[in-house]
């Protein structure tokens, strides 16, 4: 197996982001892994691919794996949906507004946290969020979340590797490989209140949820004052009820 420096790496995302003339594109077909080849486009009136701005992207700290990571700074909106609903479940960028070379394509993030796409229904905006494409080299997979209108997930944060407490709308990605460490609920919730977590690797490293002074509902649909989760790339969405945290369905 080959290995890089991170410099190299660096150098590889600066192809894909730092020529003029590169576009965000959706798919509602994701192209398939390592050829590309594929992929059907969202075709509407309302939408276009979005043009993307070289100087508008901020690296992660490489990764333990060695993997990395280049964010957008800014949101990208493609517009209104009309029509009919739409699944969106892959995005990529071209070197052209239309047509042109696929360099770099993923999947989408659901706001639950699964890769099964996102649905945007009719009057509602699709909206990829600022931070919310991640641009890989190394060992992760690539992906970008859609902010869905009234999912209740609203912010989508950074990467956490230590204990942290969760806002209300927040979808918490987190890295399970420096666990052991613990994710709060929000505190003092509404009724409807909600908020996700999502692991962003797939180590089995432990997390304990806590429900931060009220009860959660665990994958196991047990209600508990807190839970470990060890399951790699967990992906949970909470809403209160008024009393508990349930899991969404």
């Amino acid at each position: 197996m080959s290995m890089f420096p991170n410099s190299v790496k660096a150098q590889i995302l600066d192809l894909i982001t730092d020529a003029a003339g590169r576009h965000l594109a959706l798919f509602t077909s994701t192209p398939a892994a390592e050829s590309g080849a594929g992929g059907v486009e969202v075709s509407a009136g309302w939408y276009s691919r979005q043009a993307l701005d070289a100087a508008q992207w901020t690296d992660d700290a490489p990764t333990d794996e060695g993997a990395v990571i280049r964010r957008n700074d800014i949101p990208y909106s493609f517009g209104t949906v009309t029509g009919a609903d739409v699944t969106i479940t892959g995005w990529g960028i071209y070197d052209a507004s239309s047509g042109g070379n696929l360099l770099a394509f993923g999947s989408v993030v659901s706001p639950e946290g699964g890769t099964s796409g996102a649905t945007i229904p009719i009057t509602q905006s699709v909206e990829v969020a600022a931070n919310g494409i991640a641009l890989v080299v190394g060992d992760d997979v690539p992906s970008i979340s859609i902010n869905v209108p009234g999912s209740g997930i609203v912010t989508i944060s950074a990467v956490i590797t230590g204990n942290y407490t969760a806002s209300v709308g927040e979808l918490v990605r987190y890295d399970a490989s420096a666990a052991p460490y613990t994710i709060q609920a929000p505190p003092s919730p509404s009724l409807g209140d909600e908020w996700a977590i999502s692991e962003v690797g797939v180590s089995s490293g432990s997390v304990t949820i806590d429900g931060n002074g009220n009860n959660i509902t665990s994958p196991s649909t047990m209600v508990v004052s807190s839970f470990v989760t060890t399951a790699p790339s967990a992906a949970i969405q909470w809403y209160y009820d008024g009393t508990v945290w349930r899991i969404r369905p």
